[in-house]
């Protein structure tokens, strides 16, 4: 009942946001359904096959952590959330020194799960179900629709070859194991010509186990050996109650949109485990088991209202207004732990041909041959709140039968905020406030051909985890992030002009060019820092980004009778694009030219 859409822009009037989410979710049935399926699937490359895996919790099937990777509450209690680990005699310090017993129960209470090894990989599968009905009462419609899935994946890269010279040339493997149960609920009344109440509810979660095993020889031809365990547990739920009503007075009709809803976002990774071995022996420096744990809340509502009005015989002119509220709290809560060697680290093997579940034993602790490292700083955790307040004007006029003019404005005041709850600084603040025109004419030169031109400005607004200074890993590559607090909105001016001929009203071909001028484009860069930091990823705003382009665009029916449909679809883009940098970005990428392609924009589409 539910499709998801990444999208990169609002509405047509020119708005807003970069990157948001957009969900298209089902109305009332027409008459009662009920559906129930189960699927199956095979995966060449991973079903029956050996993949790499490691041990984990019982529960992992059915997309929930079972509580094996739980923080421990002595550790999180001892360190200060990780912050903070001396180990010393208590006597020199009570306050501050951990007897080095004391430290050893910090080690024992973490799981001792290191060890990857290969296991015959499940197949995929899943259930759907959903019911719905629309009963008719005596002046009002009433329906219901629930729907519910869990479906369970593997995905299984085998032999991957790596090409990262920053980093790692060599090969590795990664599976992830994705499980997802999603549920979906809507009921409400349908009364009058088009007036409605609805309530919508929808529950998403996803949960996420990778195992990626990498080998090869670093930069400097070291042998480099990593292992990184990842479990994500996401979710999220939603409810929203709309009306549409269509209101007469006057003499003629007006319609009233509004919308209000509430929802909640989770994020939990329990125990993110990673080691690395650099020339066959264990780097205690790069060992960390990582637990974090995101919660936001999302308020949102809107009201819109429209109305039409006729001038002249052939001549209507659509008004729609509204207005906009939103507004959300994050909270991340993140801490990190590693280890380091003790005074009797001697007794204790490092090599690669050592189990490294012995090597990091919970014998290894008691013997103090290695010791817990708190390594949280105090800019991973971190507060943002978010809000939104928006209105827009819009017209869409039918001159004659020839002529289409649209024109709308939306104002938009925007502000997020970023704080560090262990660290005395000012909060970090970004604003904008802007009003974003639209302009759009249509000239049709008769039924089959027709001319379009549009104007407009919208907003790229950079996201959390690009400016804040917590400390997260790309999805894709492994990767640090490093945040920029000191990035800045993008605003992009797009002029768009194309000719459209239509043989039917399914069949059309379409040339268009559109020239975009983004200013402070946000791109990834590599950070200004030394040691494992420069291997990260980290954004930056450039100063101005050039997009030029021609698209062409087909759609033909070559076959269309009451029994076939044989149609041909294509879509090509040529494009041109130009960035310009400052010095820094200049001297950080070891280039002269300030007039590269913008980063991510290929020339053929």
């Amino acid at each position: 009942g539910i499709e998801i859409q990444k999208t990169f822009s609002a509405s047509a009037l020119g708005t807003t946001t970069g990157g948001s989410v957009q969900m298209k979710t089902r109305g009332l049935p027409d008459a009662f359904e009920i559906k129930v399926s189960a699927s199956g699937g095979v995966n060449d490359a991973s079903t029956g096959k050996e993949i790499v895996n490691y041990r984990s919790s019982m529960t992992d099937y059915y997309g929930f952590d079972s509580g094996l990777r739980a923080l421990p509450t002595l550790l999180e209690e001892k360190t200060d959330g990780g912050r903070n680990l001396s180990v010393c005699d208590p006597k020199i310090d009570p306050v501050r020194c951990t007897a080095p017993w004391e430290a050893a129960i910090l080690g024992v209470t973490m799981e001792d799960d290191w060890a990857i090894d290969h296991y015959k990989a499940k197949p995929n599968g899943g259930v759907n179900a959903s019911i719905g009905d629309r009963i008719s009462l005596d002046n009002a419609d009433f329906g219901y629709y629930f729907a519910g899935s869990y479906k369970y994946d593997v995905q299984n890269r085998g032999d991957a070859i790596l090409d990262d010279s920053s980093d790692m040339v060599g090969t590795y493997e990664r599976v992830k194991e994705a499980t997802a149960i999603n549920g979906y609920g809507v009921f409400g009344f349908e009364y009058g010509s088009e007036d409605e109440v609805l309530s919508k509810t929808i529950y998403l979660r996803s949960a996420e186990d990778t195992t990626r095993w990498t080998r090869g020889v670093d930069g400097e031809e070291n042998a480099k050996e990593r292992v990184i365990m990842e479990w994500v547990e996401r979710e999220f739920a939603s409810e929203q109650l709309s009306g549409h009503h269509l209101l007469d007075f006057a003499s003629s009709e007006h319609t009233l949109d509004w919308r209000a809803g509430y929802s909640r976002t989770t994020r939990y990774e329990p125990d993110r485990r990673t080691y690395t071995y650099l020339n066959n022996t264990l780097a205690t420096s790069a060992v960390e088991r990582r637990w974090s744990d995101l919660d936001e809340n999302s308020i949102d509502a809107g009201l819109d209202y429209g109305h039409s009005f006729d001038w002249g015989s052939d001549n209507i002119t659509d008004l729609k207004m509204g207005v906009l509220y939103s507004d959300k709290d994050r909270t991340v809560n993140l801490q990190r732990y590693g280890i380091k060697a003790g005074p009797n680290a001697s007794q204790v093997s490092f090599s690669v041909n050592t189990p490294i579940e012995e090597t990091l034993s919970y014998t290894s602790y008691l013997i103090d041959a290695i010791r817990v490292a708190a390594n949280t700083t105090d800019t991973d955790s971190y507060q943002s709140k978010e809000s939104t307040q928006a209105w827009f004007v819009d017209t869409t006029t039918e001159i004659g039968m020839d002529h289409t003019l649209a024109i709308g404005v939306r104002g938009e005041k925007f502000e997020q905020q970023l704080s560090y709850p262990y660290e005395p600084s000012e909060p970090n603040i970004l604003n904008s406030d802007e009003f974003l025109p639209a302009l759009t004419y249509t000239y049709r030169w008769n039924e089959d051909l027709q001319f379009r031109f549009a104007a407009s400005r919208t907003l790229s607004y950079p996201g959390l985890i690009e400016r804040s200074k917590s400390l997260s890993y790309d999805p894709d590559t492994d990767k640090p992030i490093f945040g920029n607090p000191n990035l800045v909105t993008s605003t992009i001016d797009n002029l768009d002009f194309r000719v459209e001929y239509y043989w039917t009203p399914e069949e059309n071909i379409t040339l268009a060019l559109f020239d975009k001028v983004i200013s402070d484009p946000i791109e990834r860069a590599v950070p200004d820092a030394s040691g494992s930091a420069a291997d990260g990823i980290t954004f930056r705003n450039a100063v101005e980004a050039k997009v030029q382009g021609i698209e062409l665009d087909v759609n033909k029916n070559l076959i269309d009778d009451a029994d076939y449909l044989f149609f041909v679809g294509g879509n090509v883009s040529w494009i041109d694009s130009q960035v310009t940098l400052d010095d820094n970005s200049i001297r950080l990428e070891g280039t002269d030219s300030i007039g590269r392609e913008l980063q991510g924009q290929s020339p053929l589409l």
